[in-house]
């Protein structure tokens, strides 16, 4: 029986900061850290990841 072989993917972690908000009256800032999905490979050579961010208030 033969396996057949899977290629590998991959994913990024990535980090984000908003900038400062509210400055008069409750200055604050957001920062979150999320990770990728695998990658999707285009028909021309390229690829891509999804991500998907929520915030609360």
């Amino acid at each position: 029986m033969s396996k057949s072989k899977k290629k590998q993917t991959h994913d990024h972690e990535f980090l984000v900061s908003t900038m400062l908000a509210e400055l008069t009256t409750d200055p604050h800032n957001h920062r979150f850290a999320e990770v990728s999905s695998q990658n999707f490979e285009l028909e021309n050579g390229h690829h891509i990841h999804l991500i998907k961010v929520r915030t609360d208030f």
